[in-house]
């Protein structure tokens, strides 16, 4: 089994993802769902995992975050890249999750601390593009899916009380029309945080 740094971004089944906190059930979970082949020592994989097997059986990515946190137990915000549609959910159960839209709206930043995503946007270059008080919080139970072609964003909550008011997402091209951008970040502590950008062509 290999294992992959804590800081690093962790791809399996055609997703990449980021996750902060501690999936503490993530050996139970392998065993319950045998058809998941386990690859890495880490507990990202597994959410990652649950998260692609659900969506085989769903329509709406949304539902799949939830049915993937009603799945684990211990805490994690998280943000996932998909290959195949050009959407990018970000959720937490815990609510540490921050967000900012830059100016121009083609550009997201957003961290797992707010005190973190405010120093990365208090850079000379940052404060051209974002505003620091645009930055929100994506409270325990939320999550939001950014649509990649226009940068729109849709809530949702973990409760599944407004699922069906989203968009079904399946039929998006796979083809994806942006480009992800890591500003040059330098944190003394990247493993206790998310800390990426999305920047459109």
């Amino acid at each position: 089994m290999n294992s992959i740094p804590i800081t690093r971004p962790v791809i399996k089944d055609g997703a990449v993802g980021v996750h902060n906190g501690i999936i503490v059930n993530d050996r139970d979970l392998w065993t319950q769902y045998p058809e998941m082949k386990r690859k890495y020592d880490v507990d990202t994989e597994v959410f990652l995992s649950l998260l692609q097997m659900s969506r085989n059986s769903s329509n709406f990515i949304a539902e799949s975050v939830k049915k993937t946190f009603d799945l684990i137990q211990g805490s994690a915000s998280v943000a996932v890249l998909l290959d195949d549609i050009a959407v990018v959910p970000l959720a937490t159960n815990v609510g540490s999750l921050y967000i900012c839209p830059s100016k121009d709206e083609k550009q997201l930043m957003f961290a797992s601390e707010k005190f973190i995503l405010s120093q990365l946007l208090s850079s000379k270059n940052s404060k051209e593009l974002f505003d620091l008080n645009a930055i929100t919080q994506i409270v325990a139970g939320n999550g939001i899916i950014v649509d990649m072609s226009d940068m729109g964003m849709q809530r949702f909550s973990l409760d599944g009380n407004d699922l069906g008011k989203l968009q079904d997402v399946r039929e998006r091209s796979t083809k994806f029309p942006f480009m992800i951008s890591h500003p040059h970040i330098r944190l003394p502590h990247l493993q206790e945080t998310i800390v990426t950008g999305l920047k459109m062509k």
